[in-house]
């Protein structure tokens, strides 16, 4: 770890890296998954014999953090959205699907509906995002509307290159009036999510400013 202070880590590595910490965040811990680590050396040595300091006399711990979350929500907070008692609808139950169910937990979110093609997976989010928080309405659904949802959340890669012209999200289905979509792919930069959302006349936030927003705030640790 010579000159390291810290390291960014992406799929598929967010999980299996968790058990080489030393110690965990309480956002890495909730999330179950690990974007950043970041390298902590003590010297073993008195301030006398500094000249004698090298990696043999020193102590190295890693912390394990997690930032997705707040590359996620730093975006909308720019906006100036207010989740606190609204409703989302997730599309994905992966590994991002998590870190975004965490923030708008932070955010106060009142109602989520998780939809994904394994109902199991599924079943499993809505049971983590009960765990962290007990008030929460949860819903399981086929995709629908029915709710009409304050915001629209894709954490899955349909619709990323090099199948651009995938949309999580069925022509037939009409999006909510006045909907927030957020889609976190972020190649391309305007999907066709996101395009389909712009012809309904819905607001529109694509990924690269969470990507963006995730590093920096890993800078910050």
């Amino acid at each position: 770890a010579r000159g390291y202070r810290g390291v960014n880590v992406t799929i598929p590595h967010k999980q299996a890296v968790m058990p080489l910490m030393d110690d965990l965040s309480d956002a890495a811990r909730a999330i179950g998954a690990v974007n950043t680590i970041t390298v902590t050396q003590f010297s073993k040595l008195s301030p006398r014999s500094r000249e004698e300091h090298n990696l043999e006399n020193c102590v190295t711990r890693l912390q394990g953090d997690n930032t997705d979350w707040l590359g996620f929500i730093w975006p909308l907070d720019a906006r100036g959205v207010e989740l606190a008692g609204k409703s989302a609808l997730l599309l994905g139950a992966g590994g991002s699907a998590r870190a975004v169910v965490y923030a708008l937990i932070q955010r106060g979110i009142g109602e989520l509906t998780i939809w994904n093609r394994n109902l199991a997976r599924a079943d499993q989010l809505a049971q983590h995002a009960a765990s962290l928080s007990p008030s929460l309405t949860i819903n399981q659904s086929p995709l629908t509307v029915n709710r009409s949802p304050d915001l629209i959340i894709n954490t899955t890669p349909v619709g990323m290159w090099p199948n651009m012209d995938a949309s999580p999200w069925p022509d037939e289905l009409p999006f909510p009036p006045g909907a927030l979509v957020y889609d976190l792919v972020y190649r391309p930069e305007q999907t066709l999510l996101l395009r389909q959302a712009a012809a309904a006349g819905c607001v529109m936030q694509g990924g690269l400013e969470m990507l963006v927003a995730q590093g920096a705030a890993s800078f910050e640790l």
